[in-house]
């Protein structure tokens, strides 16, 4: 069978031709398209495993962070309570006397005062007179003295008894 074409069907296949063309283009396009946003997915997939593998080391060395924090705190804390009571005992040390005086009778521990006046006061209450105070030579010692103050300076006094009950 023969068959005979017409120009207007011929210019139909032709207009068909040129549509199912750029069809397969389009087509052609899209598939390599899509392959190019599959090995973008791929791609992300990978970078997102590696970063919930980066979160997951990140997330324990914080953990780890935190724990090494709280050791500290928790150091500092017991470093600042002893600092609290060194400043204490600081302050308390700051609050007595820096020296003392030593107060002998015939050689003998009597008394310990804060001071040499104090230390007078307390030989003159228990007898010694009030004006036998003189300063200590190189040579004199305890001795030598009914009274003698180991002191700021040394000073002695030669007269007198101590009073009844006096140590």
């Amino acid at each position: 069978m023969i068959r005979v074409v017409t120009t207007r069907r011929l210019k139909a296949a032709r207009e068909q031709e040129a549509e199912y063309a750029a069809l397969r283009e389009s087509h052609t396009g899209l598939v390599a398209e899509a392959q190019g946003l599959r090995e973008e997915l791929r791609g992300a997939e990978d970078r997102e495993a590696d970063l919930e593998e980066r979160v997951k080391a990140f997330a324990g060395r914080a953990a780890s962070m935190a724990a090494v924090v709280r050791q500290r705190e928790g150091r500092i804390a017991e470093l600042s309570e002893r600092v609290r009571e060194l400043l204490a005992e600081v302050r308390a040390a700051e609050a007595r006397p820096e020296r003392v005086s030593v107060l002998l009778y015939r050689g003998r521990f009597h008394s310990v005062h804060a001071t040499v006046d104090d230390a007078k006061a307390e030989a003159e209450r228990c007898g010694a007179a009030a004006d036998g105070w003189d300063p200590a030579g190189h040579d004199d010692g305890p001795a030598g003295a009914a009274w003698f103050i180991f002191g700021n300076h040394q000073v002695k006094s030669a007269s007198t008894e101590p009073a009844e009950g006096a140590a």
